[in-house]
């Protein structure tokens, strides 16, 4: 379970130096296989959850914004009609980002795992990893851990976040847009 790596640290010129020296640069180093494929794939991991967290920002701003612009276009003018505030209106829409983040957010983890992809094999750097020994498996492991751990966000973010959010929205929109008081249930 030992590797042996020529050691290039002490090479220096093989002419200049006396047969001793020369004996010494073909020394070799024991480096053990698990720590120097445990230094590459912390790189690698850095590199491949680095460019997926870039994409799936990008992609999910640009899901909030496509998402609010239809919204808006859509909404505003009943809410000028009842002559509604502005910070009231800009409440209501900005109260509607939870939603729209739960309800995009499996989509934008799946476009975001394909661009990155796509981008590794359009620069041929699946082909590189490939060829370093590493399995596709081991290669969209922090993916997989990413998906795990958002879709475990998303799950308490639609639990404790959204309908606290939908319920204040509502509020905003029946009070303070419609001015219509809210019954009590209780």
């Amino acid at each position: 379970n030992v590797d042996f790596r020529y050691n290039f640290w002490n090479c220096g010129n093989l002419f200049n130096h006396n047969f001793r020296e020369r004996n010494e640069i073909y020394r070799f180093e024991q480096i053990e296989k698990n720590d120097w494929k445990n230094i590459q794939m912390r790189i690698l991991d850095k590199y491949i959850l680095k460019s997926y967290i870039t994409t799936f920002l990008v992609i999910l701003f640009s899901f909030f914004v496509l998402f609010l612009v239809v919204d808006i276009s859509d909404r505003l003018p009943r809410l000028l009609r009842k002559s509604a505030e502005i910070s009231d209106i800009i409440a209501y829409f900005v109260l509607r980002i939870p939603y729209l983040m739960l309800l995009a957010s499996p989509v934008i983890i799946l476009l975001s795992g394909l661009f990155v992809m796509n981008n590794l094999s359009k620069y041929s750097e699946s082909i590189a990893i490939r060829a370093a020994g590493i399995s596709i498996f081991r290669m969209i492991t922090p993916l997989i851990w990413f998906g795990l751990f958002f879709s475990i966000f998303i799950m308490f973010f639609g639990d404790f976040v959204l309908p606290k959010a939908e319920e204040y929205r509502n509020y905003i929109y029946t009070e303070k847009i419609k001015n219509m008081k809210v019954k009590d249930n209780k």
